[in-house]
């Protein structure tokens, strides 16, 4: 039997990667290369990321994704399973929500 955090898992992926595909076309007149750092922390993919990274100690989440036990690694890792090809913005938001919940844990 799968472990609930591994079924959880594409359930909060495939919300953040239809959230994703769903608005948030922003509507704003940014300028040809205008980029900006900050991250929504009300974005689908950084509270996948902060409640995937939320249920379980370093260690266990390095096992579940298969990397060594340091945060920058396992965030790495659930954003790209957040993410998936979706884009970078919505990767650097699920790692950002994922080191958020690890400092907080």
């Amino acid at each position: 039997m799968k472990h609930p955090r591994q079924l959880a898992l594409p359930v909060v992926a495939a919300a953040a990667l239809l959230a994703a595909g769903c608005g948030g076309g922003g509507g704003g007149t940014a300028g040809s290369g205008e980029t900006t750092t900050a991250v929504d922390k009300k974005s689908y993919a950084y509270e996948g990321g902060f409640q995937l990274c939320s249920t379980g100690t370093v260690e266990e989440l390095a096992l579940e994704y298969g990397v060594e036990p340091k945060p920058d690694l396992i965030a790495k890792a659930t954003a790209e399973a957040i993410a998936g090809g979706s884009g970078e913005k919505d990767f650097e938001a699920g790692r950002q929500g994922c080191l958020d919940a690890l400092q907080a844990g």
